[in-house]
């Protein structure tokens, strides 16, 4: 800015604070221009706007909350997708599976079914599926 490094003390603090994301200095950085640029004063306006648009591109801000569908049923059951998911059983009829008859070993032909499924499942309701069946004999 200045061609050496006279105003480094003057310069680190308002690098900190951006990178710390505490947004920029603006009367820190205006006072270093007006010090550093002869003309600052002809153009100090538009210097303004250019200082105040970068401390809003520096400024912390708050991320969008992400967007959740309360009511949005499972494609399975939606008369367009049947088809793609014949075949498939659905998280109810797995979790009912599970739920029944606790004590007693899993039936092969469930746990065939929940290996058929699981490629479609996320990775919480796979751990779901494995910790409510934890015997080794539960699954074939």
């Amino acid at each position: 800015l200045c061609g050496d490094l006279s105003q480094l003390d003057d310069l680190m603090p308002i690098i900190q604070r951006v990178v710390a994301g505490n947004g920029l200095d603006v009367v820190k950085v205006k006072d270093l221009l007006r010090r550093n640029i002869p003309l600052y004063d002809d153009w100090a306006p538009e210097i303004d706007r250019i200082v105040r648009w970068i401390d809003t591109a520096l400024s912390p801000m708050d991320a969008p909350r992400p967007y959740i569908e309360n009511h949005c049923p499972p494609l399975s059951e939606l008369p367009k997708y049947q088809a793609y998911f014949e075949g498939i059983p659905s998280a109810k009829s797995i979790y009912e599976k599970l739920h029944e008859k606790q004590q007693l070993p899993l039936d092969p032909a469930v746990s065939a079914m929940i290996a058929q499924a699981a490629p479609y499942m996320s990775l919480n309701q796979i751990e779901f599926v494995l910790t409510t069946r934890k015997r080794p004999s539960d699954w074939q």
